[in-house]
């Protein structure tokens, strides 16, 4: 799915929107997240964001 066609679902609610999001956005994020602090600590941010989301 494409970023334009996830972010029109999100506005709509969708959860899979939210699943597909996830999917393909976490692994990036932990990467990123964890050069700033620990593990458990990524991870907790990482959630959060897609939490807010």
């Amino acid at each position: 799915m494409k970023d334009e066609r996830i972010i029109k679902d999100l506005f709509n609610r969708s959860e899979e929107a939210l699943k597909v999001l996830k999917e393909k956005y976490e692994k990036p994020c932990m990467n990123i997240a964890m050069k700033l602090v620990s593990r458990e600590d990524a991870e907790e941010c990482v959630n959060d964001t897609f939490l807010a989301v």
